[in-house]
């Protein structure tokens, strides 16, 4: 199912989604982490005063600003005086932050990982297994969250963190320029043989107008330009691994064949932005098709409030298969406040509070808890959210199938020669060839106990 945001509707459901902070004050909640009060006096609350809970992660300012009163009131309701600093850095700096850190014994009691992260820090014994923690719980289980959520949280049948929010990329189009190509408006493409017959349509001569924009070429070289790309290989049938992820399979049919309908849309059909060319925006209005990240694509609502598009998934070759990938609360070894750090991640997860923040205009994002996809705003038809949710709930999702070292694993071994594709300094089938040599041979070295 596919649907369109809904613009000057859309804006004025975002703003009243601002009054939810306000209601923190009256919003009530379990009252835990009790002690026994002297001379045979009823619970009462340990005095957290003095004590702050760290928190890291790669927030934007506006984000810690939002997050804040929401662990202002796990305090007031379980850990009076209790203090929490939300510590934010770039991507490109977080891990190098957090791993000189944690070598010096300090760093935060949580984070806010992206779920590969969770698990190079775990094969490192830096990240705390939450499974015991977890089955204490009688308001918080893993069928709380989606599969791929949970999946993509475990390690060596660990688990590591739990669930934060998705991110994925799905497809964008231009609905003005559907029209004027002679295009059905509310029918996207469906399958890659549509795309690229669509994307064709909507790349006029001249070269001021292109029909479709790939998620990202590099440089630098990100594993996220591994990720895009497996999606294409999982649509066409194929996989980048064997079952254990112990062998990289990059060199199969599927995936060579998969690179190369991507390299003829840029040089063959000549609908797709070069590599060497600006990467259009949507919003600059001469691009007919791109892939955004769900949630993020939102932020045109704002930005390019009269902008006519729609959202859906990106078009199968064989098979439907989007990466659905995640964020945790993980907790650090090195806490000496692991159980208070606890309390605080299943405060944070708890389906009324997770509600809350999650819909914060500063925040907005897409939701691992199940039961959160039928609730507002993300069932708001008005809100925009309804075609990105559908993406969520199809059949034939995935986990990313991480293994530890991961930036390092894709970014030494494959990307560089997808690159090297997506410029024609090398076929599809010699780039692969090569990746997978190189990936297989850094498998091998890797240490056994990884």
């Amino acid at each position: 199912m596919r649907g369109t945001p809904t613009r000057r509707t859309a804006l004025a459901a975002f703003a009243a989604l601002a009054g939810g902070a306000a209601a923190l004050a009256t919003a009530c909640g379990a009252q835990t982490g009790t002690e026994t009060g002297a001379a045979g006096g009823g619970p009462q609350q340990r005095d957290h005063s003095g004590t702050t809970l760290a928190l890291w992660g790669s927030y934007g300012a506006q984000e810690r600003e939002a997050l804040l009163p929401f662990y202002e009131r796990f305090a007031q309701e379980q850990a009076p005086g209790l203090r929490t600093e939300v510590q934010i850095y770039t991507n490109a700096d977080f891990m190098a932050k957090l791993t000189a850190a944690l070598a010096g014994g300090t760093g935060p009691d949580f984070t806010r990982f992206k779920e590969y992260q969770a698990i190079d820090t775990a094969a490192r014994a830096s990240t705390l297994a939450v499974d015991g923690l977890l089955s204490r719980e009688k308001a918080l289980k893993t069928t709380d969250f989606t599969s791929q959520s949970i999946e993509g949280s475990r390690y060596k049948d660990k688990l590591y963190g739990v669930p934060h929010h998705h991110q994925f990329v799905m497809l964008g189009w231009n609905k003005e320029l559907f029209k004027q190509a002679g295009l059905n408006a509310d029918r996207p493409p469906e399958t890659v043989d549509e795309l690229r017959e669509q994307a064709r349509r909507l790349t006029p001569a001249g070269g001021q107008q292109w029909g479709f924009r790939q998620y990202e070429f590099g440089p630098p070289p990100r594993e996220q330009i591994f990720n895009w790309f497996m999606e294409f290989v999982w649509r066409n049938g194929g996989d980048v691994f064997n079952r254990d992820r112990t062998r990289a399979t990059l060199d199969s049919p599927e995936a060579v064949q998969a690179l190369q309908i991507l390299v003829d849309m840029i040089y063959a059909d000549k609908s797709t932005i070069p590599p060497d060319q600006q990467q259009l925006g949507i919003e600059s209005g001469r691009l007919g098709i791109y892939m955004p990240t769900g949630a993020g694509v939102l932020n045109l609502m704002r930005t390019a409030p009269d902008l006519s598009f729609g959202l859906g998934p990106v078009p199968r070759i064989k098979q439907s298969a989007t990466q659905l990938q995640h964020n945790t609360f993980s907790i650090m070894t090195n806490s000496k406040l692991q159980d208070l750090t606890w309390r605080a991640i299943t405060f944070m997860a708890r389906d009324d509070v997770m509600q809350q923040w999650q819909s914060e205009p500063a925040i907005s994002t897409v939701p691992v808890k199940k039961a959160l996809l039928d609730k507002a705003p993300w069932s708001d038809p008005a809100s925009g959210w309804r075609p990105i949710i559908d993406v969520v709930k199809m059949p034939g999702n995935r986990s990313k199938p991480h293994i530890p070292d991961w930036d390092e694993y894709t970014e030494k071994n494959i990307v560089p020669f997808l690159t090297e594709a997506w410029r024609q300094q090398k076929t599809p089938k010699d780039a692969l060839t090569e990746a997978n040599r190189l990936a297989n041979a850094w498998l091998d070295a890797r240490p056994r106990d990884r």
